[in-house]
């Protein structure tokens, strides 16, 4: 399979199938799936090519200054970010790539209606977090967005926004006994 699909798909689907500890049942048809996941991400990143040559992200937004798409991108990049880190530090593997995989199916709907730095933003901190589950695919993508250092020459983990997961506040008015 490694000959057919590449050892970084071949790895993504031996994490992607359950428990990393516990194996799991083997499926020609689970492996085209994170095939076709990895060729979704590679594209994206073709598509945004030597982006940070275009826009400079900032280390963190404010929701004010973010269109409604952004604020998603934004929201789901720092979701993303808290559960991968947290997953990929208890070998949760399969909870990585699926918060992952839904990282990308966000990324792809809202990309189109948001600014370039916000898209560079995203860009990089899911390198960064694909990177250890499939580090040939990282170190393509770290250097499409336009990076002349290897992701793994200095490692960096970006950390989450708090504020970034906190979805609305709201006053709410409560009488109690009358």
């Amino acid at each position: 399979f490694t000959e057919k699909y590449g050892s970084d798909v071949f790895r993504v689907y031996l994490m992607f199938m359950g428990p990393y500890e516990l194996g799991g049942d083997w499926s020609d048809k689970g492996i085209v799936g994170v095939d076709r996941f990895v060729q979704r991400v590679y594209t994206l990143f073709k598509e945004n090519e030597n982006i940070l040559q275009k826009a400079t992200p900032k280390d963190s937004y404010s929701f004010d200054e973010l269109n409604e798409n952004e604020k998603t991108i934004y929201r789901k990049t720092h979701e993303t970010l808290e559960k991968a880190g947290r997953e990929i530090e208890n070998f949760g593997l399969s909870t990585a790539v699926a918060a992952l995989m839904e990282l990308l199916n966000e990324l792809t709907k809202k990309f189109p209606s948001a600014k370039e730095e916000i898209k560079a933003y995203a860009l990089q901190r899911f390198a960064v977090m694909i990177a250890p589950l499939a580090p040939h695919l990282g170190e393509e993508i770290w250097s499409l967005l336009g990076n002349q250092i290897s992701i793994f020459e200095k490692p960096v983990w970006y950390e989450y926004d708090k504020k970034a997961l906190v979805k609305e506040e709201i006053t709410l008015a409560v009488q109690v006994n009358g």
